[in-house]
């Protein structure tokens, strides 16, 4: 495991005018600007085998306050050595361009031995429970708890699938649906045992299914290959349309053109957690409109804190501001030589990531530039103190 260190760009774009050109370090572990690329072993008494799980942690995990929580995103199949970096490679990318708020992520690996035990309703001789049943227990039991009680993660929980994992997912929603926020089931199905297509239907169409928001995306491409998952999600998705569903339920079939078995997996992801997390992408866009010609609101930082209640409130959980949020607007303010709001930026910035170096280097200078010599001496010992210089 080596240690990557180099540099993020914060840019900004107002009108096709770049308005900042600061560059901030980062160091993270492993392949991926937004996330570290560990792993995660679990002693797992209801697998009854040991899991090795990958692991990646967000950028400003280890430099965050202890309040500073992550929602929890599983996906399911990452011993795909080609698909697996692809969409964590895509997760990377909606982070930087804050189209999707950092979060813990968990890639859980199957076999060829026991994928299909462990999303099936088989149950090995003398075992009261099936391999899916125990692949719930698993879930819901001892990872999710895990993350939650030693990872800074929130109560906000994404579970994301294909195929024989798709279906999974699919169960897990049905029987868990108070638990889990997000369902992404790329050419999933839903004929088999314990769920059954008519169940499912039931499921989704049932108004007391639902006590809290549920996002629920399913996927199929339109080759031939795709074709019996396609049939089923048409299946599904023409019940629904047909009668009224609950207003919990938040549903979208996304039908990819041409897309053969694995490429549905991984264009399905980006496009759904783009959908899903639209309002967090809508923080920069009302930015966007609101430098886009016009003055700045009265009180820039308190619009800003107002964007994230709102965002929050849409998502279901406590939405943290993002990198790519606090420096472009602290360095536009800076443009416009408005080092006051500027510097309020950065320490809304502070407050939720006290260790990251970033905001004490830039706070220093920003007081440096309006004359302040004290505070700007302080913020550079903070940031001698915590780099070691």
């Amino acid at each position: 495991m080596t240690n990557k260190t180099g540099s993020t760009l914060w840019v900004l774009f107002f009108t096709g005018c770049v308005l900042l050109f600061r560059t901030v370090s980062y160091s993270q572990t492993g392949d991926y600007y937004n996330y570290s690329d560990e792993k995660l072993e679990l002693q797992s008494g209801y697998l009854q085998e040991s899991i090795t799980c990958h692991f990646h942690l967000p950028e400003t995990y280890a430099s965050s306050d202890s309040s500073t929580r992550y929602p929890v995103v599983i996906l399911f199949d990452s011993q795909h050595e080609k698909t697996y970096p692809h969409l964590i490679n895509g997760i990377d990318l909606l982070t930087s361009e804050s189209q999707f708020p950092e979060a813990i992520i968990v890639g859980v690996p199957f076999t060829r031995q026991n994928r299909y035990y462990f999303t099936s309703a088989h149950k090995n001789k003398g075992d009261s429970l099936s391999g899916i049943e125990r692949m719930s227990l698993f879930i819901f039991d001892e990872l999710v708890p895990r993350l939650r009680d030693q990872y800074k993660g929130n109560d906000f929980l994404a579970l994301i699938g294909h195929s024989r994992t798709a279906f999974l997912a699919n169960y897990l929603l049905a029987q868990n649906n108070s638990d889990v926020d997000l369902v992404i089931a790329a050419s999933g199905f839903y004929n088999n045992e314990p769920l059954g297509t008519e169940t499912m239907k039931k499921f989704l169409s049932g108004a007391a299914s639902f006590s809290s928001p549920v996002r629920y995306y399913f996927s199929a491409g339109t080759s031939l290959e795709e074709k019996i998952y396609y049939d089923q999600c048409s299946e599904i998705a023409t019940f629904l349309r047909e009668q009224p569903n609950s207003p919990l339920l938040n549903w979208q079939f996304i039908e990819n053109q041409y897309a053969n078995h694995m490429p549905n997996y991984w264009l399905t992801v980006p496009v759904a957690l783009m959908d899903a997390f639209s309002a967090y992408n809508f923080i920069l866009n009302n930015w966007f409109s609101i430098t886009n010609g016009k003055e700045s609101p009265e009180n820039p930082i308190e619009q800003f804190k107002n964007d994230l209640e709102y965002c929050s409130k849409q998502l279901g959980f406590q939405v943290n501001p993002g990198l790519t949020q606090l420096f472009s607007l602290a360095n536009t303010f800076a443009q416009k030589e408005d080092y006051k709001t500027a510097i309020d930026f950065l320490l809304l910035g502070h407050a939720y990531y006290p260790d990251y170096t970033e905001f004490d280097e830039t706070l220093a200078y920003y007081y440096g530039e309006m004359g302040n010599k004290e505070k700007a001496a302080f913020w550079q010992s903070e940031y001698d103190r915590k780099t070691g210089k």
